[in-house]
């Protein structure tokens, strides 16, 4: 972990040089002086304290979740995916679908009349539609549009708390000077039509208030390997859908990239089923061996999804 001298604003990362960048863009500190420190097991609760207190930038998101959850293993994973199912579908789902109404009303406004049931061609048009409207987020500079680099992620403000419901925000650097803060929004109806920006996991929420929007039975789909898209049911089958990649019916297309699967979630409402054969068909040995080595066992997850089914108030898995 990086210090500076003052303020008391921490960094969990290597690259002081960035870290340093960033002190100096944000006025935060002048000709600021970065003092390295260890960090052990047991500071967990300081490095948890720091985070809720806005003052530890995170650059290694894996030497953090080691320090915090232990490590970033499919069991870890698994947890923060039921964590983030529960909250996309116990909070805020009227308001999340009535942004999406407003935006099925730019694009298929006739898919909202009672009568109307999407088809899949329908859907393939929002898809395409979504995709090109609301562009995946590579981190361009919010000034002037030049590449930007990571410089971590804080806890987000009260004010970017408050209108996008956010946990995290994205700290990126340009030369320019300018530091663009990336919202990780959680609100359907800021990422839809405040920020216009986002990346899987804004995009599948919002979708996913589409697919209800539309009164069509929908999953949330997690992937341990950092990828997150929806479901929907047509004809009696769930059918995949990704908004990032304006993609309909096409479950192994993550299997193409060289994405080694290890775990797939599809969560409803009220129910949650391992799908990773579905999307890793190819890949049934070493998903076995994958889930062995990070301690996953069969029994481990039938608990974790049973407890996402029968969950109450005051759930965190």
């Amino acid at each position: 972990m990086a210090c500076a001298q003052a303020p008391d604003l921490f960094y969990l990362g290597d690259n002081e040089t960035l870290y340093l960048r960033y002190l100096n863009s944000t006025r935060q500190l002048q000709n600021a002086k970065v003092e390295p420190k260890t960090i052990k097991a047991e500071n967990k609760e300081l490095i948890t304290q720091l985070w809720r207190d806005r003052r530890m930038i995170v650059h290694d998101k894996a030497a953090y979740r080691k320090l915090v959850d232990g490590g970033d293993t499919a069991t870890t994973q698994l947890s923060g995916g039921c964590r983030r199912a529960a909250a996309i579908w116990d909070d805020n789902r009227g308001p999340d679908e009535a942004s999406a109404v407003d935006y099925i009303k730019l694009v298929k406004p006739e898919l909202l009349l009672n009568d109307r049931r999407p088809t899949r061609d329908d859907l393939l048009v929002l898809l395409r539609d979504f995709k090109e409207r609301y562009p995946y987020y590579r981190g361009a500079c919010a000034v002037c549009g030049s590449e930007t680099e990571f410089v971590g992620e804080i806890k987000a403000s009260q004010s970017e708390e408050t209108a996008a419901k956010a946990g995290r925000v994205e700290l990126r650097s340009c030369d320019c000077g300018h530091v663009t803060r990336f919202v990780r929004a959680n609100d359907v109806g800021y990422a839809l039509h405040a920020s216009r920006r986002g990346r899987c996991g804004e995009y599948s929420a919002c979708f996913l208030s589409v697919l209800t929007a539309l009164k069509l039975e929908a999953r949330w789909v997690f992937d341990t390997t950092d990828h997150v898209w929806c479901e929907a049911k047509l004809g009696g089958e769930w059918v995949h859908l990704d908004p990032c990649e304006a993609s309909l019916d096409e479950p192994e297309i993550y299997q193409g990239w060289g994405k080694n699967g290890t775990l797939v979630v599809a969560f409803s409402e009220r129910h949650a089923e391992d799908v990773t054969a579905y999307y890793y068909p190819d890949q049934s040995k070493d998903v076995a061996t994958r889930r062995l080595k990070d301690g996953l066992t069969d029994g481990a997850l039938r608990t974790a999804l049973a407890a996402y089914e029968t969950r109450g108030a005051g759930y965190d898995p």
